[in-house]
């Protein structure tokens, strides 16, 4: 009995201590996290200042956004659970690249679609557990979602004056990271949460970001940076708890932030009233350096070397930043 008392005591203390150890291990993962997440957000805030300095484009773009009447929150019609809302999100997601092919179709060389691809379930279960709404997934709004890429500030607000006109599709809320106070995290776009009003898609919802080319390449540009970051809704913060934030924080940066310097293009350098022009502009950026322009070919955007999903909203970063 003595033996096997000092057994067992000899056994919880080596548990107490792996325990101990775990929760060193997870502060240590906790607090690189947050350094590694502080570095980023400033690395791309200083991007943004330095490709668009004084732009006066942002400010047009601001104050038409500002007249969107925003609702307290999206009145959902119906509860759905995971499997019936994994199977509107990927009709949603067919009725979106239609509206962009549309949108192209207005006004052409305004920007590069790239249809995300669906939310993955786990993170889907993830925020829905923690607004206490499992099983009900219907308010997470951004399990369809895709992105439009334009030349400038500018173009950002044709497209968005182009699809508030469509018939095709009711936008339900924006958020508008250009804003100052708005964007926390250092990333600047437009997110449009779009219900459909026609067609087979007909009620459902999906999530359409607007991002400028040139933050989109400079992100490219810091030595393939590879970043596990995610953005969310802003009301997430104060529903998940710290273990799932800093779950999703980035816990790696791979290669070296290249320094800015006077060859690069500006945002003053390409904009004008022409969104079409801006963009052609840019691109030939792209192809004097080599790449190849895909402006034109939303087929191939779909498949422009990176992760489909890598700018769409919401989506894990790969080489690029994050929906």
């Amino acid at each position: 009995v003595t033996v096997l008392a000092g057994k067992l005591a000899t056994f919880l203390a080596g548990a107490w201590n792996v325990l101990l150890k775990r929760q060193d291990v997870y502060r240590a993962f906790e607090r690189r996290s947050q350094d590694q997440l502080g570095l980023f957000e400033r690395l791309y805030e200083l991007s943004y200042e330095e490709l668009c300095p004084g732009d006066e484009g942002v400010s047009d773009l601001n104050e038409e956004l500002d007249k969107h009447i925003q609702p307290s929150d999206v009145k959902l019609k119906t509860k759905k659970q995971l499997p019936y809302a994994l199977r509107d999100a990927a009709v949603a997601t067919r009725a979106l690249e239609g509206l962009l092919l549309g949108l192209l179709e207005k006004e052409p060389g305004i920007g590069k679609p790239v249809v995300g691809r669906l939310k993955s379930s786990l993170r889907i279960v993830e925020k829905a557990a923690a607004r206490g709404k499992w099983p009900d997934v219907s308010d997470v709004l951004d399990m369809a979602r895709a992105s439009l890429v334009t030349a400038s500030h500018q173009g950002i607000l044709v497209a968005y004056k182009t699809i508030r006109d469509s018939k095709e599709v009711k936008i339900l809320k924006v958020k508008n990271r250009f804003r100052p106070d708005a964007a926390k995290n250092g990333w600047r776009d437009v997110n449009l949460i779009l219900e459909f009003t026609t067609g087979s898609a007909e009620g459902m919802l999906a999530e359409l970001q607007l991002q400028l080319k040139l933050l989109h390449d400079e992100e490219n540009r810091r030595g393939n940076t590879t970043v596990e970051f995610e953005v969310e809704e802003e009301e997430d913060d104060d529903d998940e708890s710290m273990w799932m934030q800093s779950w999703r924080q980035p816990v790696m940066l791979i290669g070296k932030p290249v320094p800015i310097d006077s060859e690069n293009e500006s945002c003053q350098q390409i904009h004008g009233n022409n969104p079409a022009a801006q963009l052609d502009k840019a691109n030939e950026l792209d192809d004097s350096s080599g790449e190849a322009s895909q402006v034109n070919q939303p087929e191939a955007a779909r498949h422009h070397g990176r992760d489909p999903g890598c700018i769409g909203g919401g989506a894990y970063a790969n080489t690029s930043r994050p929906h």
